[in-house]
């Protein structure tokens, strides 16, 4: 602000002036009540919020002035109390934001052209994101239609609307689970359809609920268009011009605009679907219904994403830009939390509420993100395509966890001045560096794996041909001996077979003693062709026989029926290869464990381990026999699934629609259980001495998990080789 020449007292040199064609718009009170303007800078298409003080110095400011003489002049003028450091602060925003007028220097260009140039990969990933499509720009037909939208919102259309959704949500509560049992019906692809048909409509008539809402408050509509939020197209309306509206009021009518049309639209179809009898209407409705009750209170309210719940929440706490300040405000407080760190806030003013609320809020946003964005790329990883689904993956670690910690050691690296040795800075130092090096360092760790205890001898009861139950020996539990019969099934087409062939076989042996006997050689000449007749009828006959033996199922081994269909009736017809029931020899037990890949290399044969059994204190001893060379493809225990409670993750395998249901194990709908996630399976030895000094007998099918001690590993490392694993597995290297 001042220049020395040679000689003389230092001259103060002017201020530099504000750009000529910048508007100025009375903007909504701050949170403390006090008076904003709005300044809208037509080059760039950006508003610009100043506050009471910055309003002033704007304001009182003259071409020439320097800045003695303009904090004079606001001293003389103004009761406000504004610091000579405070002008100079404010002139400087506005010289970044190019609110002002002067010429820059070659160096300050190109300064700013670094600053503002970003390499494509990083535009991708803080772009892809959130990327917004103009396509059109509906300003004047907004204009020209206003007056046809305007009766549709008038009080008595409003108490129309208000009578239906009333009556509607009335007979919503009252019908609830008739409500909920018709989802199942649209759970296929014709429903999904059905339903994006409907929420693209809904959505249309929302985007014009804002649109006309800011048209009648002479906002201009500059564009509508689709917003592409992780690759899922979204539509959106352009209102930016809703700054220049000095109520609050009036922009959160803008913002709610949309929510309220959507509720009206779900009232009044929640009222077809209570007044229809079911039918094509009465599904239309329920459609329209369901889909608009669960995108407005799950989707619009929801102030995490900037949606309409985003700048409802932003007016109604009279915080504008609220990520961005929320965010500001609370890395501010959790520094003092956690370091003590006593650095001046990030705006002045700040309540105890709003301190909470951003910190609150901050968190929630951050949690929510994240878990949202990697859903996303975990279903696009299983239900399209895998490498786009790890790009998306590692893309989300790095927005949300490794681009926040970086550019926190930056902000705090600034900080240094105010960093002083205090009692929250000792401890918060110590816990830190004790769970970097528990993730970094190689040390022993304890590792449970889900197990269950199986018998390794044991017998499954099949069909071997479509036959009928004749009798029934056993049932579950029973304790069977070698040999006993378990049940005997009679197939009449065996029978009849065996029958026929048996008639058959006499038949050609005595055609073969009359040709043996004969002396004519015409009728010698057939014999050959009657001996392979009936060496073809015997062999079929003795394997006839076999099959008629195996349709007595006996036991072939002492054990326990450890499973068996109860359903299963004499008389009652069964189908070839349909499973029976499991005879188990109990003395047999070993236990299988399923341990993932990536801890299969610190994992050997000959380790001692523990079987703990689920709900239970009790521990059994034993000793690794092997881990299997091939990945677990499916799961035969359910009870470990993910679906049934378990720990492995795991999802339906639908049975193909030509195939039958061959066991009473199967669900008619399932045909097996797919592991999602890559698992080997290791068996495990039981300790015979610690298997008899249990206290809770150890039983076939028992759950539990195995516990191995003394795995010297880093969780960086192995988190890093899962990642680079998978990379290299779905990417077609």
């Amino acid at each position: 602000m001042t220049t020395n020449t040679a000689g003389e007292a230092k001259v103060e040199r002017p201020l530099p002036r504000f750009r000529q064609d910048l508007r100025v718009f009375r903007g909504p009170e701050d949170e403390d009540g006090s008076p904003t303007h709005t300044v809208y800078d037509p080059v760039r298409g950006k508003y610009y919020k100043f506050s009471w003080a910055e309003w002033t110095v704007y304001h009182l400011f003259k071409p020439g002035m320097t800045l003695t003489q303009l904090k004079q002049e606001i001293d003389t003028k103004s009761t406000l109390d504004v610091s000579a450091q405070d002008i100079q602060t404010f002139f400087q925003h506005c010289d970044w934001n190019h609110l002002l007028q002067r010429t820059r220097s070659s160096v300050e260009l190109q300064q700013e052209k670094d600053r503002l140039n970003v390499s494509p990969l990083r535009w991708i990933l803080f772009n892809y994101l959130f990327l917004r499509i103009p396509l059109v720009n509906p300003n004047a037909f907004l204009v020209r239609t206003l007056k046809y939208v305007k009766p549709l919102i008038s009080y008595p259309a409003l108490i129309i609307y208000l009578t239906m959704g009333v009556f509607g949500i009335y007979q919503l509560i009252a019908r609830f689970d008739e409500f909920l049992g018709t989802f199942p019906y649209f759970f296929n692809f014709h429903g999904l359809v059905v339903y994006a048909l409907v929420l693209t409509g809904v959505k249309i008539i929302h985007e014009l609920g804002h649109a006309y809402t800011a048209t009648y408050y002479n906002v201009t509509v500059r564009s509508m268009g689709v917003a592409v939020l992780v690759f899922w197209p979204v539509l959106f309306t352009d209102v930016t011009d809703s700054w220049r509206l000095h109520k609050r009021s009036q922009r959160l009518a803008i913002s709610f605009a949309g929510i309220a049309v959507e509720l009206l639209i779900a009232g009044m179809a929640t009222f077809g679907w209570a007044v229809t009898q079911p039918g094509v209407t009465n599904s239309i409705f329920f459609v329209i219904s369901s889909a608009t009750w669960i995108a407005t209170l799950i989707v619009n309210l929801n102030p995490a994403l900037r949606f309409d719940g985003y700048y409802i929440l932003s007016d109604l706490w009279r915080v504008d830009n609220l990520h961005m300040r929320s965010f500001a405000v609370a890395r501010w407080q959790l520094r003092k939390w956690i370091w003590g760190l006593n650095a001046p806030p990030p705006e002045e003013g700040l309540t105890q509420g709003r301190i909470v609320g951003s910190v609150v809020f901050s968190v929630y946003v951050w949690i929510y993100r994240l878990f949202l964005f990697t859903a996303i790329a975990v279903i696009i990883y299983y239900k399209f395509t895998k490498v786009l689904g790890v790009f998306l993956f590692a893309a989300e670690i790095l927005l949300f966890i490794v681009w926040p910690f970086t550019s926190e050691l930056q902000q705090m690296s600034q900080l240094k001045p105010f960093w002083k040795p205090n009692v929250r800075t000792v401890v918060s130092t110590l816990v830190l560096s004790f769970l970097v090096a528990w993730f970094v360092l190689p040390l022993p760790r304890v590792e449970n794996f889900p197990a269950i205890t199986v018998a390794s001898l044991e017998q499954p009861l099949y069909v071997h041909s479509s036959s009928f139950v004749e009798e029934i020996h056993v049932k579950r539990g029973d304790t069977v001996k070698a040999g006993d019969l378990l049940i005997t099934l009679r197939s009449p087409e065996v029978d009849y077979q065996i029958a026929y062939l048996n008639v058959q076989t006499r038949l050609l042996q005595n055609e073969i003693d009359i040709l043996s006997g004969s002396e004519e050689e015409q009728l010698r000449a057939v014999l050959p062709e009657k001996i392979a007749g009936i060496t073809v009828a015997r062999e079929k006959l003795v394997g006839l026989q076999q099959l008629r033996e195996q349709l007595v199922i006996k036991a072939q081994f002492s054990g326990v029926v450890a499973a068996w269909d109860d359903l299963i009736r004499v008389g009652q017809a069964v189908a070839k290869n349909q499973v029976l029931g499991k005879v188990v020899d109990p003395n047999s037990l070993e236990i299988f464990s399923f341990i993932p890949e990536a801890l299969e290399e610190y994992i050997s044969p000959g380790q001692e381990v523990i079987f703990r059994l689920e709900g239970s204190t009790e521990d059994v001893k034993g000793i690794i026999k092997q881990i299997l060379p091939f990945r677990a493809e499916k799961l035969k225990y359910r009870q470990l699934a993910s679906i049934y409670g378990g720990d492995l993750p795991v999802i339906f395998e639908r049975e193909q629609k030509q195939k039958r249901r061959t066991s009473f194990l199967q669900a008619p709908e399932e045909i097996g259980l797919k592991v999602l996630e890559s698992y080997y399976v290791m068996q495990v030895a039981i300790d015979p001495t610690s298997l008899s000094e249990a206290q809770v007998p150890v039983r076939i099918e028992h759950t539990g998990v195995v516990v191995v001690k003394g795995l010297w590993r880093s969780h960086l490392v192995t988190l890093l080789k899962g990642i680079g694993r998978v990379f290299w597995q779905e990417s077609g290297f």
